[in-house]
C-alpha cells in the first residue's frame, strides 16, 4: 500500500500457510543405581516417540548432545528428564529420576580375646559395625568367607584380616589386622643336680634353666604342688624330685622329660693304717707317708695338709720334715675322716760363717789360697770344686787365678751339703791388645804420623818403643816415618804384652820433580790455542798437574786452549801430597795492527789510471802488510798507485800474517765523459 495507508493490494499467492512442528512424547524412562560404593556405573534409558524427525535427550535440562536416550557412568543423584526434536523444538519433560549410591558400612570397634592357654583354640573376635543401607556381613579371613554374626569364636592364635560388607555384598570395609596371641610355652633347657656334699648334710641343689615363655617362669621340684620364681633349689636332702615349669600366670605347665631327678648322699671311708719314713738328707724332700683306707666312695682322696686332696693313692713322697695331719675323704670331697698326726724329722745342715780367698800375687803364678770357716753338729768335710772332691782341712793352697771355685761343706757322713758364694781368684789382669791403627805422615817433610792402640784392661800404659818409654794414653801423634814396636802393661808395671804384629812401620812420601816445561803462544788474535806441557818424574803413585798455582789439578800434563797470560806451574802426588813448583810461564797473545788513516786520490782524467790510496797503520808486534783487494794480495808498502776508478777493500795484518784488520771500503771515481747530443752545420 502507499505509506499513506491507501491503495492496499493483496498478494496474489495468498493465503500464506504457517505450519507448527509436532512435539515428541516420552513413553518410558528406565534407570539402574550404581552397583557399589565409589562405583560410577548408574544408567538412565529414555524411550520417546512422535515429534518431528529425530530426538535429542537431556538428564540435566541443559546438555542435549545425547541422541540415543541412553546415559551411562552415572553417580547417585537426581536427574531432570528432557526430550526435544533434533531441531531443538518442542521440549517435553518427564518426572525426575533419582539414582541412589551404595552406602558403606562403618566399623566402630574390633575386640579380640587371646587364647587362654597353650595348645588351646578358644580365642574370640567381636566386630561392631553398622550400615545405613541395612544389614551387614563379617569376615576375619580378608573376605574369603563371610558370616552374618559379628562374633567369631574357637579361634587359634594368629593374624586375622577384618572385613565388613553390606548384605548385598557391596562396599567392603577393612580395619587393621587383629592378632590373637597364645601364651608362649616355656622350655626346660637343663636340669643340673648336685648331691648333698657330705655325710649327714642337707646341702644338695637342683638348678633348672628354662627359656622364657609368656612373662617370667615359675619352677617346681614336687611335680607342680608348689612353685617358686627361681630355678635354683638349695638345702635339699637326698631323694627323688619331679621337675616342672610354667608361665608366671599359671599357664603352659610342663614336666621335665628326665623326671625323676635323684639326689644321693655319700658313705664315709675308714683309715686302717699309716706308715712314714723321714727325709734322708738336708734339703732333700724324700720323706714318705703311706695311708691305707677302706670303704667310702672310690677313688678315695687323701690329704696330709687339709688343703690338697689331689692324691688318690694314699702314698705321699718327696716330703720335707714337719708335722702332717692324715685325712681321707670320698671322691667328690665328701665325708672327711681325720687320722693321726705324723712328724717327719729333717737332717741338720752345717753352717758356713766365712770364706776367705787370697789372689795369686802376679801373672802366671799359682799361689792363691781359700780358707773356709764352718760349724755343724759334728765333724765336717770341705770342697772347692762343687763337691767333686772333699778334704778334712778347711784350707786350700797353690790355687790358680781365673778359676771359679765352688764352695761346699757337708757332714762327715756325706749329708747336708751346704754352699757359699763361688770364689774367683784374680791374678793381675793380662791386658789384651785389640787393635793397632796407624797413619803415615800426611805430606813430605811433615811429622804428623800417628799410632793408636786400643786394648782390654784396667789402668793400662802404652809404649811404641818396645817398652822403653810408657804413657797412659793409647794415642801417639806427631810421629816421623820409621819403625815402631807396640807394647802394653798394667799401670803397676806387670804383664807386659808386645803386639804380635810388631813392628809398625810408618812410611814416608816421595816428592815429584819437574824436569821441563814447554809452551806455545796463541797463534792469532782472538784465538785461545796456546799450550803448556809439563814434564815431571818421581813422586808417589800417579801425578797431578796445575797451571793456576794449585787451585785446580788434572791428571794430564798437557794444557791446551790457553789464552795469553802468566801461568803458575805446580805438580803433586795424586793423593794431594808433596806439591812442587816451577818458574811461571807466560804466553803472549798476538797484537792486532791499528789503522789510523786511509787517504785516497781519484784518477785525474777520463781514461787515466793515476788514482792512489795511502794506508797509515802500526802494530805493537812490529811490521805490518797492506792490502786493498780484501786480503787477496798484500804488500809491505802502505802506498798503492796507478789505480783505476773502483771499490777497494782495505786490509792490514802483522808481518807474520796474523790479526787481519779492516776499515770501510774506498771508492775511486773518474771524471764523467760528456756526450755530444747534436751537431748543426750551416753552409
Amino acid at each position: 500500500r502507499n505509506n499513506s495507508g491507501t491503495c492496499v493490494t493483496l498478494y496474489g499467492g495468498n493465503p500464506v500457510i504457517l505450519t507448527a512442528p509436532n512435539a515428541p512424547s516420552i513413553t518410558n524412562v528406565a534407570s539402574a543405581n550404581p552397583t557399589n560404593c565409589n562405583a560410577v556405573n548408574g544408567t538412565i534409558t529414555i524411550t520417546a516417540q512422535g515429534g518431528s524427525g529425530s530426538y535429542e535427550y537431556s538428564i540435566d535440562g541443559a546438555d542435549f548432545t545425547n541422541t540415543t536416550g541412553i546415559f551411562t557412568g552415572l553417580n547417585g543423584g537426581t536427574y531432570t528428564i528432557r526430550v526435544r526434536n533434533a531441531s531443538g523444538t518442542c521440549t517435553v519433560s518427564y518426572p525426575d529420576v533419582t539414582l541412589i549410591d551404595k552406602i558403606a558400612p562403618v566399623i566402630s570397634n574390633v575386640q579380640p580375646t587371646n587364647v587362654s592357654d597353650c595348645n588351646m583354640a578358644d580365642g574370640q573376635i567381636t566386630i561392631t559395625a553398622s550400615s545405613a543401607q541395612g544389614s551387614v556381613e563379617y569376615s576375619i579371613d580378608g573376605g574369603t568367607t563371610y558370616q552374618p554374626s559379628n562374633i567369631f569364636t574357637s579361634l587359634a592364635a594368629g593374624t586375622y584380616q577384618i572385613r565388613v560388607r553390606n548384605i548385598d555384598g557391596s562396599c567392603i570395609e577393612s580395619v587393621a589386622d587383629v592378632i590373637i596371641n597364645a601364651p608362649v610355652q616355656p622350655t626346660i633347657t637343663s636340669v643340673t643336680p648336685a648331691n648333698p656334699s657330705d655325710c649327714g648334710v642337707n646341702d644338695g641343689t637342683i638348678t633348672v634353666v628354662a627359656t622364657v615363655g609368656t612373662g617370667t617362669v615359675e619352677y617346681s621340684i614336687d611335680g607342680g604342688l608348689t612353685w617358686q620364681a627361681s630355678g635354683s633349689f638349695t638345702s635339699l636332702a637326698s631323694g627323688s624330685y619331679y621337675i616342672a615349669i610354667r608361665n608366671s600366670n599359671g599357664t603352659c605347665s610342663i614336666l621335665d622329660a628326665g623326671n625323676p631327678t635323684i639326689l644321693t648322699a655319700p658313705n664315709a671311708p675308714s683309715i686302717t693304717n699309716v706308715a712314714s719314713v723321714d727325709p734322708t738328707n738336708c734339703n732333700v724332700t724324700d720323706g714318705t707317708i703311706i695311708i691305707t683306707a677302706t670303704g667310702g666312695i672310690a677313688p678315695l682322696q687323701y690329704s696330709i695338709d687339709g688343703i690338697d686332696w689331689t692324691n688318690t693313692t694314699g702314698s705321699f713322697t718327696g716330703l720335707a720334715g714337719g708335722s702332717y695331719t692324715v685325712q681321707v675323704r670320698n671322691a667328690g670331697g665328701t665325708c672327711t675322716v681325720t687320722g693321726q698326726t705324723v712328724v717327719l724329722t729333717d737332717k741338720i745342715a752345717p753352717t758356713i760363717t766365712n770364706v776367705q780367698g787370697t789372689n795369686p800375687s802376679d801373672c802366671g803364678l799359682n799361689d792363691g789360697t781359700i780358707t773356709i770357716t764352718a760349724s755343724g753338729s759334728g765333724a765336717l768335710q770341705y770342697s772347692i770344686d762343687g763337691g767333686s772332691t772333699w778334704q778334712a782341712s778347711d784350707n786350700f793352697s797353690g790355687l790358680s787365678a781365673g778359676v771359679t771355685y765352688e764352695i761346699r761343706v757337708r757332714n762327715i757322713d756325706g749329708t747336708c751339703i751346704e754352699s757359699a758364694a763361688d770364689v774367683i781368684l784374680n791374678a793381675p789382669q793380662l791386658p789384651v791388645i785389640n787393635t793397632v791403627a796407624s797413619n803415615d805422615p800426611s805430606n813430605c817433610g811433615v811429622n804428623d804420623g800417628d799410632i793408636t792402640v786400643t786394648a782390654i784392661g784396667i789402668n793400662l800404659e802404652f809404649s811404641i818403643d818396645g817398652g822403653i818409654n810408657w804413657q797412659t794414653a793409647g794415642t801417639f801423634s806427631g810421629l816421623t816415618a820409621g819403625t815402631y814396636n807396640v807394647a802394653i802393661r798394667n799401670s803397676d808395671g806387670t804383664c807386659i804384652v808386645l803386639d804380635v804384629n810388631n813392628p809398625v812401620i810408618l812410611g814416608s812420601l816421595n816428592a815429584p820433580s819437574i824436569t821441563n816445561v814447554s809452551s806455545s803462544d796463541p797463534t792469532n788474535c782472538g784465538l785461545a790455542n796456546g799450550s803448556i806441557t809439563i814434564v815431571a818424574i818421581g813422586g808417589t803413585g800417579s801425578l797431578e798437574y796445575s797451571i793456576d798455582g794449585g787451585s785446580n789439578y788434572q791428571p794430564s800434563n798437557i794444557f791446551i786452549g790457553l789464552s795469553g797470560g802468566t801461568y803458575q806451574i805446580s805438580v803433586r802426588n795424586d793423593n794431594g801430597t808433596c806439591t812442587v813448583t816451577y818458574p811461571n810461564v807466560t804466553l803472549i797473545d798476538k797484537i792486532a795492527p791499528v789503522i789510523s788513516n786511509v787517504a785516497s786520490a781519484n784518477p785525474t782524467d777520463c781514461g787515466v789510471t793515476d788514482g792512489s790510496i795511502t794506508i797509515t797503520a802500526s802494530s805493537g808486534q812490529g811490521s805490518v802488510e797492506y792490502s786493498i783487494d780484501g786480503g787477496v794480495t798484500y804488500q809491505p808498502s802502505n802506498i798503492f798507485n796507478g789505480l783505476t776508478a773502483g771499490t777497494y777493500e782495505i786490509r792490514v795484518r802483522n808481518i807474520d800474517g796474523t790479526c787481519v784488520q779492516s776499515v770501510a771500503d774506498i771508492i775511486l771515481i773518474t771524471p764523467t765523459q760528456p756526450p755530444i747530443t747534436l751537431v748543426t752545420s750551416i753552409d
